[in-house]
């Protein structure tokens, strides 16, 4: 089985239902299938084959899981590219992966013009109205062709994901998952967090994030309903939860912070929210009390990565009782804490966090090497560090991969050091994560000039927007005479992080 058949399925038991809803359109299963069939079609027609990587650049819209569910049934890669990303990141990415298309949607023609000249690609796929010359028209694609079930051999153990996951120097780490991962992603989202066929489910984060698809994919594997909003704004989200009854949705922690900003927000009927998921940054305290006591008691709480999916969830009944906590392991995931050899932790002790789940990614796409130093006899090895309490509920204490999550995006210290590295005034650098009360943390950048030179916080800021997209720039410069090493010639970001998380349990915020 394929994860496209269950759009199949579902096309069968809800023909006439609304599947999805964006800003724009509605489309019922039984249209939704009957597209993503024709799509399936039409990319045969246009020479691509099972295995062949398309890259897309999308919205949240109808088409994006057109092409998902199609991607699925015809045995392609899909390689989605986060819509906030930057020219010079899309470049990289294209080259190094070689997609056989790329799909974008009418709204980034102008990035698509710009890149084109510069990236390796023999097909372009345009969605929107009046298509440009060099490019197919997708309307044709999912209107002009057959749309009976295909008939491709495309099992659970086929690649159907590749997934960016870091923009560092050499060859970019991308996670390849599989179509059985997928699947088996949805069922356990879904039993988790008691998805139904009666449930809709209200996305407002981007869906080339993994977490968004598997949580939207999770409620359209059981039937339900999708929104889907492509742009985030506090005061309309509370007014879709309410008029269209949503019981689940999911989002990171700035997005609550400023949803719990909004006067008046008692007066809000949202009983109908069944599930409220926070996740890709822990949820402070305090904001969990006032979300608690001001929209909704369902809140869960999330920790995964796009490596091993859903890792664990922190349920209702423990929001206040387990405090800087990520919960209890998901379905059919171990968690152990291991010390610097591997060896088993006992409870209450700290050591690096791994985890194994039925719904592991396949490895590092043409990457053995970086699948190598994380993958060891089925065990995932996170780079975070934490520890386990008596009940098996997870805290995670602080990372030992170099990054930062702000606002939910993954941002690697090295890629902008790099950046920092040819300013012509900075002898030399260290990104490290801040706590943030907005963004979870902040990036900040301490920064040694050469001898004589002279430099402001906001050149240095500028100096990087212009080769970074904007949420990997740093927030704040802080100029020093030296930066403190440890060994031979390492920087010692633990001494540097010290000053600004001093008195906090943990080092991630």
């Amino acid at each position: 089985m394929n994860f496209g058949e269950s759009l199949t399925i579902q096309s069968y038991r809800h023909p006439d239902k609304i599947a999805i809803e964006d800003d724009n359109q509605k489309i019922t299963y039984r249209e939704l299938n009957a597209r993503a069939n024709c799509l399936v079609h039409g990319f045969i027609e246009l020479g691509l084959e099972k295995g062949d990587i398309l890259c897309h650049l999308q919205g949240n819209t109808v088409e994006h899981f057109e092409l998902l569910f199609a991607a699925a049934k015809a045995g392609m890669v899909r390689m989605p590219l986060n819509p906030r990303g930057e020219k010079s990141e899309f470049i990289k990415l294209v080259n190094a992966f070689e997609p056989q298309a790329f799909l974008y949607e009418q709204d980034f023609s102008g990035v698509i013009r710009e890149i084109s000249p510069f990236i390796k690609c023999p097909r372009f796929i345009f969605v929107g109205k009046n298509p440009p010359s060099d490019s197919v028209a997708y309307e044709e694609l999912v209107t002009q062709y057959p749309n009976g079930e295909p008939d491709i051999g495309v099992e659970e153990g086929d690649p159907f994901l590749i997934q960016p996951t870091s923009g560092t120097t050499g060859f970019p780490k991308a996670a390849l998952i599989s179509q059985g991962g997928l699947i088996r992603r949805a069922i356990i989202r879904a039993m988790d967090l008691n998805n139904h066929s009666r449930g809709v489910y209200l996305g407002v984060t981007a869906l080339a994030n993994t977490a968004s698809i598997f949580y939207a994919s999770s409620q359209l594997y059981l039937g339900g309903t999708v929104i889907l909003r492509n742009r985030f704004d506090p005061a309309r989200t509370v007014d879709t939860i309410r008029e269209k009854q949503v019981t689940h949705v999911s989002m990171v922690p700035v997005m609550w912070e400023r949803i719990l900003q909004l006067p008046g927000l008692k007066k809000h009927d949202l009983r109908s929210l069944e599930i409220a998921i926070s996740y890709g940054a822990p949820l402070h305290q305090s904001t969990k009390e006032k979300f608690i006591r001001n929209l909704s008691p369902n809140l869960f709480e999330t920790f995964g990565i796009t490596e091993t999916g859903p890792i664990s969830n922190l349920y209702p009944r423990d929001q206040l009782r387990k405090t800087n906590c990520v919960g209890q392991p998901t379905m059919h995931t171990r968690i152990k804490i291991v010390d610097e050899d591997g060896r088993e932790l006992p409870p209450k002790r700290e050591g690096e966090i791994v985890v194994r789940t039925p719904y592991l990614f396949m490895g590092y796409f043409r990457n053995p090497e970086a699948t190598a130093e994380v993958l060891r006899d089925g065990w995932y090895y996170t780079g975070d560090v934490g520890m386990l309490d008596e009940e098996h509920y997870l805290y995670i204490l602080g990372r030992k991969k170099d990054m930062i999550i702000s606002g939910g995006y993954n941002i690697y210290a090295e890629e902008l050091e790099r950046i920092l590295a040819a300013h012509p005034k900075i002898h030399e650098s260290a990104v490290i994560g801040v706590p943030d009360e907005e963004w979870g943390e902040s990036v900040k950048a301490l920064v040694v000039l050469k001898a004589g030179s002279e430099a402001t916080q906001e050149e240095i800021i500028e100096f990087c927007k212009a080769r970074l997209a904007s949420y990997q720039k740093p927030r704040t410069v802080e100029f020093v005479p030296s930066l403190p090493r440890s060994g031979p010639g390492k920087i010692a970001k633990t001494t540097l992080r010290e000053k600004y998380w001093a008195g906090l349990e943990r080092k991630v915020n």
